[in-house]
């Protein structure tokens, strides 16, 4: 989520000249992006939440970037409406100034520390981390903070450019990194929002390197991206980082890549997928004839249950 772009969505009357707490009141039409692009919805309740949920349901809700990017079509005349109201744009303004404190204190108690666990409600910063998969998540924040400054105003953007620089640059070693399935979670949110800033093409053949690495974990047999685990291995987690291996694609123009990509969605989408719309953690092949065997997990209560923080992985994947 880009916070600028995300405040906006949340907020656009700051660009519109204000907003209309009559139309609102009197049940508004919403317009939103989609299939049904440019239809008015009268709601009568006008309510923040409600208007969200019926346009989901009405599949006229555009998911990850599109919604990001997205602003309200409004005939000629017609007062601008939000999808959400003011509250509810204080309270991410809020929220968002939290989160700054917060990561202020972090790197100010433990300058150079990339978070993964806590003990005992403190970071645990003396002891071996397992696979670093966290580490683009502290710098990604500050990018994401950078942006937020620099669009709204604010007394800070360089401050969170510096820092975010600061901690984006220890990764540059991870993008031969072969023996993990997370570098989408590592350079997604690093070097690919720096590179956003600044369109230096070096730091996009970092994304790009990092994303012909990652693809370096695909099997013919059987059609996926191998977990670190073993090469029999599928994760659902790699849905949220197969995002990196289409971006390197796209970047080059490689359509071998951008098969692997395709054809590990497809493969995960099978058999991790279940038909009530739950998910597997993990799915274990045949690596010598490619046969899907069984599910499997390394995390939730079983191989047949539903990890809830695998299936919010899952639908971010397959939406953006």
């Amino acid at each position: 989520m880009f916070a600028g772009e995300a405040a906006q969505l949340l907020h656009p009357a700051a660009d519109q000249g204000g907003g209309h707490p009559a139309a609102e009141a009197q049940g508004a039409e919403l317009f939103v992006p989609g299939p049904q692009r440019g239809r008015p919805v009268q709601h009568p309740h006008a309510g923040p939440f409600a208007q969200i949920e019926q346009a989901i349901g009405e599949g006229r809700f555009a998911y990850g970037a599109d919604a990001l990017t997205a602003r309200m079509e409004r005939p000629p005349g017609t007062p601008p409406l939000g999808i959400v109201s003011e509250p509810v744009a204080v309270m991410f303004e809020q929220a968002f100034a939290h989160a700054q404190r917060q990561v202020r204190k972090l790197i100010e108690k433990h300058p150079g520390l990339y978070p993964l666990a806590t003990d005992n409600g403190r970071w645990i910063s003396d002891s071996p981390a397992w696979t670093h998969w966290c580490d683009g998540f502290l710098p990604g924040m500050m990018w994401l903070f950078r942006r937020f400054e620099a669009e709204t105003g604010g007394k800070d953007p360089e401050y969170w450019y510096k820092k975010a620089v600061d901690y984006t640059k220890p990764l540059e070693k991870r993008k031969g990194d072969r023996d993990v399935h997370d570098l989408g979670f590592v350079f997604q949110h690093s070097y690919y929002r720096w590179f956003q800033v600044d369109r230096d093409p070096k730091l996009e053949e970092i994304v790009v390197e990092a994303g012909k690495t990652l693809a370096m974990r695909y099997r013919d047999k059987g059609n996926y991206l191998r977990s670190f685990v073993a090469e029999n291995s599928l994760f659902i987690d790699i849905m949220m980082n197969v995002g990196l291996v289409f971006y390197a694609a796209r970047a080059t123009g490689d359509k071998n890549l951008r098969e692997i990509a395709t054809r590990h969605s497809l493969t995960t989408r099978r058999f991790l997928v279940r038909g009530d719309g739950s998910t597997a953690n993990e799915g274990i092949f045949d690596i010598e004839t490619g046969e899907f065997l069984r599910e499997a997990t390394q995390q939730g209560y079983r191989a047949d249950s539903c990890w809830a923080r695998g299936l919010a992985w899952a639908i971010y994947g397959f939406s953006t």
